[in-house]
């Protein structure tokens, strides 16, 4: 099996594609939780994320790492939400690569319009006063 190709730092991340990696930390297992992990990922721009302290199916060999004898660390894997950039590493993320490209015409939500102008006033009252003075 070939060896897993690892990200640098910074992150070069495509939309849609899915990622893994390792995170840990030296605090005791005990005081992380899976919970804690997935909204740190998501509020980095990760969606579906997956949360393991053993390996996920299909993970490979060669990135499988016996428990640290100080601290924790976790499986993990998403996908990356948000458009194709380039991020600085948080120091949590020990390892990460790129376990599959974006779905072939996966949908790229487009971007969001600009808000309306609010309709002034004025308009309001004048479409008022010719109302009454066709009910008249």
């Amino acid at each position: 099996m070939a060896a897993t190709i690892l990200l640098g730092d910074p992150l070069t991340l495509q939309q849609g594609a899915t990622y893994r990696g390792f995170v840990g930390g030296s605090e005791d297992r005990f005081w992380v939780g899976k919970s804690a992990i997935r909204s740190g990922l998501e509020e980095q721009g990760f969606a579906s994320v997956g949360v393991s302290w053993d390996p996920l199916p299909g993970w490979p060999a060669d990135q499988i790492v016996a428990e640290p004898s100080t601290g924790w660390r976790a499986y993990v894997q998403g996908v990356w939400s948000r458009p194709s950039a380039s991020v600085a590493k948080p120091a949590r993320i020990l390892r990460a690569w790129k376990h599959a490209d974006a779905p072939a015409g996966a949908y790229v939500a487009p971007p969001a319009a600009p808000p309306a102008p609010p309709v002034p006033p004025m308009v309001w009252i004048s479409l008022g006063l010719t109302l009454l003075r066709w009910l008249s």
